[in-house]
């Protein structure tokens, strides 16, 4: 679920949908226009979080807090690639793709029961140091889609290596575990299929590692 967000009231105000507020962060409020307060560098970040969506590789991490039914939360929000650094700080993880959220969870639903095949290539990708030197780091196939002209249905399907038919439409973000019901992702694949086909070598990945030539 995307989080739609405007400036509003001067450049360090910003308001959110809360309904998709509430989705993203389990918050109970009321389904109206509720304000969050930034801190001066996110607000000025919220430009800067779109470079990071055509995969610069920029970081944005600043303080935010809002107001539900039980009071005033505060955390900090973190746009990065890295999973790595996602690792080390977080609680709850939100992965996106194209513009759309494709994955969502705590750290352990992302990190040791991904759902989505992008979140597989994106963990494939870790550098470890105990990799095989001689192969090349895996990386995801293809490119990034245009947002003026996304694919068809699921906007990860071009470069996904295990689409079928039913990937032509658009995969509701929902959970598929009923023991892990906060834990949602955008994947027609079963639950079995998912656990089945992530697992590339020893590790969770989209696609086998290449051998460099010498």
């Amino acid at each position: 679920m995307d989080i739609a967000i405007r400036q509003e009231a001067g450049p360090h105000r910003i308001v959110a949908n809360a309904t998709q507020l509430n989705e993203v962060t389990g918050s109970r409020g009321r389904a109206t226009w509720g304000f969050l307060d930034w801190s001066r560098g996110l607000s000025k970040g919220i430009n800067v979080s779109r470079v990071a969506a055509f995969g610069l590789g920029v970081a944005l991490a600043s303080a935010a807090r809002c107001h539900n039914s039980k009071g005033w939360v505060e955390g900090v929000i973190l746009v990065t690639h890295d999973l790595g650094v996602v690792a080390d700080i977080a609680d709850r993880v939100i992965v996106m793709y194209a513009g759309r959220v494709v994955e969502q969870g705590t750290l352990d639903d992302i990190f040791y029961d991904p759902q989505h095949p992008y979140t597989w290539g994106l963990l494939g990708s870790i550098t470890r140091i105990d990799a095989d030197r001689s192969l090349r780091l895996p990386a995801i196939p293809g490119l990034p889609p245009s947002l003026m002209h996304a694919p068809e249905g699921c906007h990860f399907r071009p470069r996904c290596p295990h689409r079928f038919d039913k990937c032509t439409e658009i995969p509701p973000l929902e959970s598929h575990r009923p023991d892990r019901p906060e834990s949602k992702d955008r994947c027609f694949l079963s639950v079995e299929d998912k656990r089945r086909l992530r697992v590339v070598g020893e590790q969770i990945g989209l696609a086998a590692p290449e051998a460099v030539n010498a």
